[in-house]
């Protein structure tokens, strides 16, 4: 309770926290029994003696019933009203002992009165006390209070041993949502970049395009801050969405790339004129594509005409990671085109070198094997 005190003080004094509170509440007073253990052993009755004859008599037993009216009623045998709520009655109860004799719980016991709880939470087994406040988003966030509490109380276990704190609500579910959206995102990218090998028959070429993913994430990163927006939920669903259409205009160019160089059947030396009138020829649909969406998303991410703060992050999102991704990418792809043709061509070029030599090499030592060998010249007297 000491430690309860001392947080509720503190989150009474953040700015943006607003009716800090706990779950600890008091009912009505309470009667607690303290039972002396030797001389219950001496008049030769248990504990369970003790709460039996205790829970009998201020709440009684259905011993019986009867049927009344076409009812079945309950016969309980308790204390009667009046009695029920003396200390005293409690005192002079009598409880019969394993000889029969009636031993008066006054004897072995001692009554204090003290308040109640309404209720006693556990978590994980152990009692808890649950703090609890609101928070306006406009001043601080639920994670950013979260973060001072326990950098405030991270000595509270060594001044109240057997005491810590745990994190819940909205920030141990903004924890668990992230971990789920960072595998959903591994998963995503994972699911594009195997259906792009499969489109484009190349290992390489996929990576080209998945750049066009982390485009749209840094536009997302800018924009919001930018104006001011905090980056939710919401808006990591948003991106999660504009991942899958930023590739569109990076697949528009590259496909059409490698069509027109195997139509042209032009080796990688020669392929940056093809690059060139790709990237001129796709220009118009990457463009058109990025302005019809574009032109859709503008209206509720601005609320032309209504607004809805639940969807504007997550539209907000597309709507920036599309146009930021898209003006990167018509010179990304190309470009990375580029460099990928000038690797395979010295790649090319070295494995020729290295099959050349191997060739000489082994010429040689065929010519060396056929080559007669040479006579010694001897004198003859």
């Amino acid at each position: 309770q000491q430690a309860m005190q001392e947080i509720l003080a503190f989150l009474k004094e953040l700015p943006g926290v607003l009716d800090p509170d706990s779950d600890l509440k008091y009912a009505k007073d309470e009667e607690v029994i303290h039972i002396d253990y030797a001389q219950l052993a001496q008049v030769g009755l248990t504990v369970a003696d003790v709460a039996n004859s205790v829970r009998l008599a201020f709440e009684g037993e259905v011993v019986s019933s009867v049927r009344f009216r076409q009812e079945e009623v309950d016969i309980r045998v308790q204390l009667d009203k009046a009695s029920r709520g003396q200390k005293a009655t409690l005192k002079d109860l009598l409880i019969r002992n394993r000889a029969g004799k009636l031993i008066p719980l006054g004897r072995f016991v001692s009554l204090e009165r003290k308040p109640a709880f309404q209720s006693i939470q556990h978590y994980q087994g152990q009692p808890v006390i649950t703090l609890t406040a609101d928070v306006d988003n406009d001043v601080t966030s639920s994670g950013e209070v979260k973060n001072k509490v326990f950098a405030q109380f991270q000595d509270l276990p060594l001044r109240y041993p057997g005491i810590q704190l745990v994190a819940s609500g909205e920030a141990e579910e903004s924890a668990e949502v992230m971990t789920n959206m960072l595998r959903a995102g591994i998963l995503a990218v994972l699911a594009v970049y195997f259906i792009l090998v499969v489109l484009l028959n190349s290992l390489s070429q996929p990576l080209i395009i998945m750049f066009a993913i982390l485009f749209g994430a840094i536009g997302v990163i800018l924009a919001f801050w930018l104006q001011g927006m905090t980056l939710g939920f919401m808006a990591l669903i948003g991106m999660m969405g504009m991942s899958g259409v930023v590739v569109n205009d990076s697949l528009i160019i590259l496909s059409f790339t490698n069509h027109l160089s195997r139509e042209r059947k032009e080796f990688a030396r020669s392929s940056h004129n093809t690059i060139l009138d790709a990237a001129q020829t796709r220009l118009r649909p990457v463009l058109l594509t990025t302005l019809t969406t574009t032109a859709a998303l503008i209206p509720t991410a601005y609320g032309l005409g209504g607004k809805d703060p639940f969807i504007v992050p997550m539209v907000m999102a597309m709507l920036w990671g599309i146009v930021f991704a898209t003006m990167l990418t018509l010179v990304w792809v190309p470009t990375l085109y580029a460099v990928g043709q000038d690797i395979k061509v010295r790649l090319h070029l070295r494995s020729h070198a290295a099959a050349g030599a191997n060739n000489a090499e082994e010429q040689l030592s065929v010519a060396e094997k056929v080559r007669p060998p040479r006579r010694s010249r001897t004198s003859k007297r």
